[in-house]
């Protein structure tokens, strides 16, 4: 025998030595577990899938399938990241809708502001992405179905504007967010960046919607300065739909460069009784006055625009 088994007091203190070394190895493996558990459960939120020919499909926050084009190193990159795109204004966006809206998504890109309509307007509503791009309206499309939302949003391979007509959109694969009528240069810290043109169609809203009963609910608009020419091609639809609210970036420099300075802007928008609202974290509302909007000549602010508070 061992000079432990003939001291009971040693035989204690060796098992309870051995009781804690298996207590703490417990412990360890109990944690690496949850570790294992939480990034596999993180994997399943947010998940991407490469498809081939530059697609990837990405499973969005709220469980939505998005296809995306894999050299966008700005949307694509987050949206396969995170699973989510400008969470304080889709978070707005998303509050802002009620079962029966209609909803216009002009400048829609990926399509996730789209796509997040859809199932919120429902029963009875219908969304209208607009998106000059054919690249990505096609992959809008093919998200539409992923999501059952065919029938429901109708995708326009057009741009919205204060004339019919044509027009050279340009475009960067590699900064997809940067699309515009205005002419540009390669984006800074995009290498690769070079933007192409695209010959697109551009209409006026309210040509495209005459119907005097058609009103609209919800819109977004984002289009890198057009903003302002989009509001003049549809001064009836604007009159005509006293429940709209509007989440709008607000860019003085682009809207500038557009030919429709901020200072008209926001004439036109306070002359139709509208009031602005900065989007902050989580969605927050905060009153902007027009004539500090008017004032601004450079930086860009998020809107929220309407006739009364929305929430």
């Amino acid at each position: 025998m061992t000079a432990t088994e003939h001291d009971p007091a040693r035989m204690t203190d060796a098992l309870e030595r051995l009781e804690a070394r298996l207590a703490a190895l417990e412990t360890g493996i109990v944690q690496r577990l949850a570790k294992i558990e939480a990034a596999v459960e993180q994997a399943g939120r947010r998940r991407g899938y490469y498809l081939g020919d530059h697609t990837a499909l990405s499973v969005m926050e709220n469980g939505q399938m998005l296809l995306v084009d894999t050299r966008s190193r700005d949307i694509a990159m987050r949206v396969l990241a995170t699973g989510r795109w400008e969470h304080n204004e889709t978070t707005a966006f998303s509050r802002l809708i009620r079962p029966g809206d209609t909803v216009f998504d002009v400048g829609a890109n990926h399509g996730v502001f789209a796509l997040l309509a859809g199932p919120r307007c429902r029963p009875g509503g219908q969304v209208h992405a607009f998106e000059p791009n054919p690249d990505l309206a096609r992959l809008i499309t093919m998200s539409t179905w992923l999501n059952g939302l065919q029938h429901l949003v109708k995708v326009h391979t057009l741009a919205a504007s204060d004339a019919e007509g044509e027009a050279v959109l340009t475009a960067s694969e590699a900064y997809s967010g940067g699309g515009s009528l205005r002419q540009r240069r390669a984006a800074a810290g995009f290498a690769g960046s070079e933007f192409r043109s695209i010959a697109c169609r551009t209409v006026r809203l309210d040509g495209m919607f005459p119907d005097p009963t058609f009103r609209i609910d919800v819109m977004k608009i984002d289009v890198e300065g057009f903003e302002g020419r989009v509001l003049r091609g549809m001064p009836k639809l604007l009159e005509r739909s006293p429940g709209l609210r509007i989440v709008m970036e607000f860019g003085p420099q682009m809207m500038k460069e557009a030919g429709v300075p901020a200072t008209e802007v926001a004439a036109m928008l306070q002359g139709l009784g509208f009031s602005a609202w900065g989007i902050g974290p989580g969605g927050a509302l905060t009153p902007m006055g027009w004539d500090a909007l008017a004032e601004k000549t450079q930086g860009l602010q998020n809107l929220v625009v309407a006739r009364e508070r929305p929430y």
